[in-house]
């Protein structure tokens, strides 16, 4: 095994900068942040006394969230995609929320039939805002616009939002004020720097000792290629000298420039050099159509780029969170014990034989599992976890909207 090398496993603190912008609208103050989380935001700030009780109106991110918060917590819908908690003292029932999952508060003395007559009206601009990738009082826009107008007219005492950054708008001041001066706010650069450093030592040990019994694949290296790719540790990495810009026995790619750029103007080549990624694709209004992918490396990442679809939502994963291994009876029975914990059963898949694209099956349960074991047992590799969220914190995940066929970007439905 090669020895560590200081300029692969030291991370630039630079990388790691906590990206977040504040401003006023109004009588709003406002918090946008694209590393702070659900998580945080619970863990630092807490109802007051003074508010007494509160209503939260949730608009829920993912299918059959309401149906859990309505059968668990006695929510009541109010709309396909909202529903209304009773009385609450505290937003602890909140942590069964995902990512995604958005939400208003109100005083508990809010008039609820009322609120239902003013969602039918504000939905939209709320809806739509939360469908843009845009820090507010940056861009004017006519959807952000209406959506000042929807949140004045629904007239919440907190609104957060999840679905690219985290956001939050108050009329009170104070609130935005204890967020900032919270730990969970303040020590977002330290826990970034300690997760990428790990995760750097992770992919150094994860990715194998140079095996062979095949040499790298890249002209001119004799040395052995590592165990999960072709490639010598020195060159599936990239960060000992130049990279050629293709393989001897691969055909230059044509890569759409707009994405290319798009895609290469984040994190993910150096992310996907140093852990490889899957690839979730959702197409812009495809009534929830998927595609899956394997980006072992930063090669693959280029014919991935071809397959993508103009407008696309991509999630880029470079974590755990999606488990990459052979079927065994071990993996099946992991698979069992995590359907066993989740409301929504798990996603698992096979690798093609292109060596790229993933046949995902989401909601699987212990039955569908059964049926799916052929197929698992026969592919190279599978996957499994829980479906992710639209994560974006650079260094665990990166989520992005593609340009549309024309470069620009646009809001779609996904």
């Amino acid at each position: 095994m090669i020895e560590p090398r200081s300029e692969y496993l030291d991370v630039d603190p630079h990388s790691c900068r906590h990206e977040w912008w504040q401003g006023t609208r109004g009588r709003y103050s406002w918090l946008q942040s694209k590393q702070f989380s659900f998580v945080d935001f619970f863990s630092s700030w807490k109802l007051s006394p003074d508010l007494g009780q509160v209503l939260t109106l949730l608009q829920t991110g993912y299918e059959g969230t309401d149906d859990y918060f309505q059968d668990e917590h006695h929510w009541k819908k109010l709309s396909n995609d909202y529903c209304l908690s009773p009385a609450l003292t505290d937003l602890d029932v909140l942590n069964s929320a995902l990512e995604g999952d958005n939400f208003l508060i109100f005083p508990a003395n809010k008039d609820t039939r009322a609120l239902a007559d003013s969602l039918e009206n504000a939905a939209s601009g709320i809806d739509l805002f939360q469908r843009t990738n845009v820090i507010l009082g940056t861009v004017e826009d006519p959807a952000i616009d209406n959506f000042w107008k929807s949140l004045e007219f629904l007239d919440p005492i907190v609104y957060v939002a999840s679905e690219f950054m985290f956001t939050l708008i108050t009329p009170d001041e104070s609130i935005i004020h204890a967020i900032i001066d919270s730990t969970a706010f303040t020590g977002i650069e330290e826990r970034l720097l300690k997760q990428a450093t790990e995760a750097k030592r992770k992919s150094w040990a994860a990715l194998g000792p140079e095996c062979g019994p095949e040499t790298c694949v890249e002209p001119g290296c004799d040395r052995l290629r590592i165990q999960r790719a072709i490639r010598c540790f020195k060159h599936q990495l990239g960060s000992w000298g130049p990279r050629r810009e293709t393989l001897t026995h691969r055909p230059p790619i044509d890569v759409p420039s707009a994405v290319h750029k798009r895609v290469f103007a984040t994190s993910v080549p150096e992310r996907v050099r140093a852990n490889g990624a899957v690839v979730l694709e959702r197409l812009a209004a495809g009534a929830g159509t998927t595609n899956w992918y394997y980006c072992p490396d930063e090669r693959c990442l280029e014919y991935i780029e071809n397959r993508l679809r103009p407008g696309s939502l991509v999630s880029f994963y470079f974590d755990n969170r999606i488990q990459r291994v052979k079927y065994s009876d071990e993996v099946k029975a992991d698979a069992k014990q995590l359907i066993s914990k989740t409301r929504f059963g798990i996603i698992i898949g096979y690798l093609d034989a292109d060596g790229i694209e993933i046949h995902m099956a989401v909601d699987v349960g212990a039955d569908e599992l059964e049926e799916y074991e052929s197929e698992l047992m026969s592919s190279v590799l599978v996957f499994y976890g829980e479906y992710p969220a639209d994560d974006n914190d650079g260094i665990n995940a990166v989520t992005l909207i593609l340009p549309d066929a024309d470069g620009i970007v646009r809001c779609h439905p996904h």
